[in-house]
Formats: structure tokens, C-alpha cells, sequence
């Protein structure tokens, strides 16, 4: 029963993985209006932002999708989000529930729990550093 404790959190990397992986792909893929847009939210020096934003999605992405350095780079993620929502999202959250209904709430929802109990039993992180927080997920 205790090896199921980690499922949750194999599920939490998988999405969130994929989605920042995703995401941050296509900001590759059409850099030049991924810098546009950043421009037009209002972001400072989107011309370095944007491929920054860009590449800490992919890497950290990935990172979670193998569950390799989770707290760590669930961290970055989640200004990411924070940052998302008080800009690109600003003008669409008007009320407690537009921001509990958004996206990006949810997911800086999941990289806190990340933060919080890491991992989990399915990650590289375990095999790595044999549970290095006492835990065992």
C-alpha cells in the first residue's frame, strides 16, 4: 500500500511535465510572437524573457516528467505561474472564482504539493539520493 502513496505524485509530474514541456516547445517553435505577445502583457525585456521563460519550461518539464530534482525545479514553475496570472491572466480574474477556476491556479496548486512531498516513491530523485528527505513515498 505504501508504494501507492507515490501514485498521485507520478501523476502530478506527468501533467504538469508534459503541459510545461508542451508549452514551452511552442513558445520555441514561434519565438518571435511568443516575444510579441510578452511585449504586449506588458513583461520587461521580453526579448531575453521569452526564451528564458521557454527554456525553463522544457528543462524543468522534463525534470518532472522524470521526477529528477522535483522540489527544486518546481520552484522556478511556479513563478512562472505566478507570473502568468498577474499578467497574461490579469484582466480575465475578476472574482475569488475566476482565479480558483483558472488553468494556472491549478497547476501552481500541483507544483506546491511537488514542493511539499517531493517526487514520490516513482522518481529519479529516489533512486537517486535513496530518499533524501526521510521520507518514503
Amino acid at each position: 500500500m505504501k508504494k501507492c502513496q507515490g501514485l498521485p505524485l507520478l501523476l502530478a509530474r506527468v501533467i504538469l511535465g508534459t503541459a510545461f514541456v508542451s508549452a514551452g516547445m511552442a513558445k520555441f517553435h514561434d519565438l518571435h510572437k511568443t516575444i510579441a505577445y510578452f511585449q504586449s502583457i506588458g513583461i520587461w525585456a521580453a526579448k531575453c524573457q521569452a526564451p528564458f521563460v521557454a527554456t525553463v519550461e522544457v528543462t524543468c518539464g522534463a525534470f518532472l516528467l522524470i521526477g529528477f530534482l522535483t522540489r527544486y525545479v518546481a520552484m522556478p514553475l511556479s513563478i512562472i505561474m505566478i507570473v502568468a496570472l498577474s499578467t497574461a491572466h490579469a484582466e480575465h480574474i475578476k472574482s475569488v472564482i475566476d482565479f480558483l477556476t483558472n488553468q494556472d491556479t491549478a497547476y501552481l496548486a500541483l507544483l506546491a504539493f511537488l514542493i511539499i512531498f517531493g517526487g514520490g516513491f516513482l522518481s529519479v530523485d529516489r533512486l537517486i539520493w535513496k530518499d533524501p528527505f526521510g521520507e518514503n513515498r
